[in-house]
This record gives C-alpha cells, structure tokens and sequence, in this order.
C-alpha cells in the first residue's frame, strides 16, 4: 500500500547565535507515529515550532499534507491536531466557553465529541481552568484537539 508523505521537509534550517537545526530531507507518512527523541537544546521543539511557522526558518521547503505551510498556513491548521506543552487557552475560561470559542474557529467542530471526551475525562465544565491541575490541562488539551475533524 503507497502512502503519502503528510510531512514532507527538504531543506530547513533555522540558525541561532549558539545553534543551528538544519534537517535536509524528512518524510512522515500517512499513518506513521513519530517521537522526537533528543537532550535539552537539541532541536526538538524548534523543529515542531518551524512546522507550526511560529517562528521563521532562514530557507525551507515544507509541505503538510501536501500544501505549502506559509501559503497554506490557516488550512493545514484547520486539519491539524498538536498538543503543545503549555495551556494557551484564557485561564479565566471554562470548559463550556473554551467549547464556544473552538466551535467558532473550526468549521468541523464535533460538539458531541468533546461533550464524550470532557465526561470520559471527569472535567468540572463550569470552573475556571485556572484552577485546574496540571493533568486537568492536559486532559482539556486533548478533548479539544480531538474534537476537531479535518476540513473537507
């Protein structure tokens, strides 16, 4: 069975004063799982940051499923599902208003899902998530990142 590449890098490089990523070619397939394996300062989130265009890269040629991840930013994001280490949601929002504001951004919001996904996790919808635990977050994190299906 030919899969696709769904990542498909040639070519990045991002430097720093004290650091440089370069990664010349780098396919992940359709149905593949990656782990990003490394000590503290080898690259890791810069990488995952580059593909997310959160910060610049000096020269790329990136492809997420199969479009350009500049021209294409806003509809690989719609498509896309990262959980990243820290909460970026309003910490004064509850899960009720976090569910509000997702629903707007994608157009394939599941309501049910996260309804499923929010009961299965034991998460209180009506407090503010600041005072939610560290496990609490990441629980929310991935309700919400679940609960979007990809833009058809």
């Amino acid at each position: 069975m030919d899969t696709k590449p769904v990542i498909d890098v040639l070519n990045l490089s991002k430097r720093y004063a004290d650091f440089q990523l370069q990664i010349n070619n780098l396919k992940i397939n359709e149905g593949s799982i990656v782990g990003l394996i490394g000590e503290n300062g080898s690259g890791k989130s810069t990488f995952l940051n580059l593909l997310l265009n959160q910060i610049k890269s000096e020269i790329s040629n990136v492809k997420i499923f199969g479009l350009d991840y500049v021209k294409d930013e806003c509809q690989i994001k719609l498509n896309l599902g990262v959980i990243l280490e820290q909460n970026y949601f309003p910490n004064s929002f509850s899960v009720q208003q976090i569910e509000k504001m997702l629903e707007k951004v994608y157009p394939c919001w599941d309501k049910k899902l996260y309804h499923n996904l929010i009961d299965e996790f034991d998460l209180p919808t009506n407090k503010p998530i600041s005072n939610f635990s560290r496990g609490m977050l990441v629980k929310l994190s991935f309700a919400a990142t679940l609960s979007h299906h990809q833009d058809s």
